[in-house]
């Protein structure tokens, strides 16, 4: 039976997968790069989550979010795109920025991505939520703060607040839960709470626990695609400046901060489809993109 979910953010995994590569081979530092890692301080990358195998709209990446990373500052700063947004076509149609990559809109995604936070981006990876959890079980668990607590829509089964540790089920009901008035916000807080969850516990594993997950990442590879290659993929882990210490940044636009807005629409032929835009109008990201650079520049100086 197919199950509709929409896939959390947490899809950055694979960055923090390729942290404990840094410390499992010194020889790493001499990898030839193939020209994607020439900068001197920064690192841009889209990161997209799709449900995968057995979920309803299984290729639609309801998770996007850019990742900027700045090496002087040991930052990396979490930037997530509502999946709702809405966005034009290159005919000018109206279509939701979640649906681009089914339809082979890859160029296009990396394009509103690129107005919307004013980053550059050129790559991209996808991971499907079936990784993510058999990632976790594979991991024994994660330790994880909630802030609030985390219920389930349909059972409402409910995750108390506080640190606890969770296995992959247990993940994705934390991943994927917005029974909040916060919505997909709420949603966003709490993957962010696994992500550094997963750095903190990737980043002390023993040499033969990094070896068994690099087989495991190998066994799992048909559920996780970049337009990278392999030694773009490892240079990426040696230009991490100190994974243990890197600090992890969200920088979450709401409808709170008075930059987005929320509406009805006709989208492929469907009456009142929900959807999020600029408040300056669609495609309109100048105001958005100005405050999130705001943003990114205050931690950085």
């Amino acid at each position: 039976m197919l199950r509709k979910l929409s896939v959390p953010l947490l899809t950055l995994f694979l960055f923090l997968l390729t942290l404990f590569l840094i410390f499992f081979n010194g020889n790493l530092l001499v990898i030839k790069n193939q020209g994607f890692f020439n900068f001197s301080s920064e690192l841009n990358l889209l990161v997209l989550g799709k449900p995968g195998p057995g979920y309803i709209g299984s290729e639609n990446t309801d998770s996007i979010i850019v990742f900027h990373y700045d090496r002087n500052s040991n930052q990396a700063f979490f930037i997530p795109i509502p999946r709702d947004l809405v966005v034009k076509d290159e005919k000018g149609n109206l279509e939701k920025i979640n649906a681009l990559y089914e339809k082979g809109e890859i160029k296009l995604l990396l394009k509103k991505a690129q107005e919307f936070t004013g980053f550059d981006l050129k790559n991209y990876f996808v991971f499907d939520l079936n990784l993510v959890t058999k990632l976790v079980d594979f991991l024994n668990g994660l330790e994880v703060e909630l802030k609030e607590p985390v219920t389930d829509a349909i059972t409402l089964y409910t995750l108390p607040s506080g640190k606890q540790k969770l296995n992959g089920y247990l993940i994705e009901l934390v991943l994927r839960s917005r029974y909040h008035p916060e919505g997909d916000f709420f949603r966003i807080k709490n993957q962010l709470a696994v992500i550094k969850a997963l750095k903190d516990k990737i980043t002390t594993l023993s040499t033969e626990e990094r070896l068994q997950l690099i087989k495991f990442l190998e066994k799992n590879k048909y559920s996780w695609q970049t337009n990278l290659s392999s030694s773009d993929v490892l240079a990426l882990a040696t230009k991490i400046k100190d994974p243990v210490n890197l600090k992890i940044i969200p920088v979450i636009v709401d409808l709170h901060s008075g930059f987005l807005k929320s509406g009805y629409f006709k989208i492929n032929g469907t009456e009142n489809v929900y959807g999020i835009y600029p408040s300056a109008g669609i495609d309109n990201f100048l105001y958005l993109r100005n405050f999130i650079q705001s943003q990114v520049n205050k931690f950085q100086k």
